[in-house]
């Protein structure tokens, strides 16, 4: 379903960017750019299956309920 690949995707970006840090010199301002970008995509994907995990029991999201 679209939960499950939206996620697998946000975990490859993280996954990328977490190789993308590695490359990099530590203390170049790429290093802590790549980390920082990596740690989003993981929240993504954390969001994500938790919204995922709602929907599967008939749940209303809890990110579009937020605005209300």
């Amino acid at each position: 379903n679209l939960f499950r690949i939206a996620i697998g995707m946000e975990q490859r970006a993280a996954a990328y960017f977490d190789r993308c840090a590695q490359d990099s010199a530590a203390d170049a301002g790429s290093h802590q750019l790549y980390r920082e970008l990596a740690a989003e995509e993981r929240e993504h994907a954390d969001l994500l299956r938790t919204e995922y995990a709602r929907w599967r029991t008939g749940k209303p999201g809890h990110v579009l309920d937020q605005g209300r």
